[in-house]
């Protein structure tokens, strides 16, 4: 049995009376990437300061020690990255891939679905509206990998909702080929709207 993310119980009402009251949007915001190259794991071993390169004392012998010893950081450091999980990120507003988009929309469905389903009574009765970032990282079975919510609505209870909303509808569907070929962790950042309905 998995263990949810953060969860916390909430009230299950009707989805009738749910889409009568209440709507959850999850909407787009557009995200980059960020991978570390190896240019950079070299710019931070260049700003090692080694005192027995810099020493004026130092021997050729006490030279090339030194240089051996920051060549096997670069080294250690190079494998360390290449063992790191590639994480990807995706928005319906910054992909231009059709796979990348077709994944994402099944995804804010699936989410928008559970979420008019299990929208909780008490924030319903204290009528509590907001919005709010949340980042959702995924494991290539469909399984959450983390969750973590980079803005706050302003209202606790729905800050709580929207991380069980998204324990709730996994797991999700499984990576792609296209998306197994470039992400181990594929992580979603999206700004939830909770708001009353218009019918």
């Amino acid at each position: 049995m998995k263990k949810p993310h953060q969860a916390h119980p909430s009230s299950r009402i009707s989805m009738k009376s749910l889409f009568r009251k209440f709507d959850v949007k999850v909407q787009d915001t557009a995200v980059i990437s960020s991978f570390q190259d190896e240019d950079q794991v070299r710019q931070q071993l260049d700003e090692v300061k080694d005192e027995r390169i810099l020493s004026e004392r130092s021997t050729p012998e006490g030279l090339s020690l030194a240089i051996a010893s920051l060549q096997a950081q670069l080294d250690l450091q190079r494998q360390r990255y290449a063992k790191r999980p590639k994480r990807y990120t995706i928005s319906s507003a910054s992909t231009r891939k059709s796979q990348d988009a077709l994944y994402l929309d099944r995804w804010r469905r699936r989410i928008e679905a559970v979420g008019n389903i299990n929208y909780p009574s008490e924030a319903r009765r204290r009528q509590l509206y907001g919005s709010l970032r949340m980042l959702v990282a995924l494991l290539p079975n469909g399984e959450v990998e983390s969750i973590r919510i980079l803005q706050p609505s302003g209202h606790s209870i729905l800050d709580q909702v929207a991380v069980e909303i998204v324990n709730l509808a996994a797991p999700f569907q499984p990576f792609p080929s296209e998306l197994l070929a470039v992400a181990d962790i594929l992580e979603i950042i999206r700004t939830w709207r909770f708001h009353e309905g218009n019918a």
